[in-house]
């Protein structure tokens, strides 16, 4: 059995946790299971491509994908950074052959009350929302933005993945 299928995985495990980071933007409880449960998809969507022996994974380890994801979608570079403080508590050691961290602890994650820049249309005044504080004083990136950067970036490929009965088995 070749595993757990990524598309089945965006639609039971990952949308569910989406749609309640969205309804609830400043939730701790739901920005960590949306951060998580994407940057878990991604090591599925690896695993699955490498099995079907894709030529975008050839050479390429879990790792070597996520920084090449990375420097697609900067939204799922601060989100793959957060889903590792999560995991670690702390990211102390610098990546060898890699850009620095854009973010390294997981008091990054915050909730804050809606200001000008974060503001959106559809946005509640006085509000809060979750976001990520970047390192090097870059501007702070909202959960949901990058929620949604990496999401659009994903589903292309996720549509473009067989059916599970069509993969080959071992």
């Amino acid at each position: 059995m070749p595993g757990m299928h990524p598309r089945w995985f965006y639609d039971e495990v990952v949308t569910p946790n989406v749609y309640a980071q969205d309804a609830r933007p400043d939730d701790m409880r739901a920005v960590v299971n949306a951060v998580l449960t994407l940057d878990a998809l991604v090591g599925l969507l690896h695993s699955y491509l490498r099995l079907l022996d894709r030529p975008e994974v050839t050479g390429l380890s879990d790792d070597d994908y996520r920084e090449r994801l990375g420097q697609q979608c900067p939204g799922y570079a601060a989100l793959r950074d957060a889903a590792a403080t999560l995991k670690h508590g702390e990211l102390t050691h610098p990546r060898k052959k890699r850009p620095p961290r854009l973010i390294r602890t997981t008091g990054s994650i915050q909730s804050t009350e809606l200001v000008l820049e974060l503001l959106r249309v559809d946005d509640e005044i006085g509000g809060h929302v979750a976001v990520l504080c970047l390192e090097n004083g870059q501007d702070a990136v909202r959960v949901d933005d990058a929620i949604m950067a990496t999401c659009r970036m994903l589903l292309p490929v996720l549509n473009n993945l067989p059916k599970p009965e069509a993969l080959p088995t071992a």
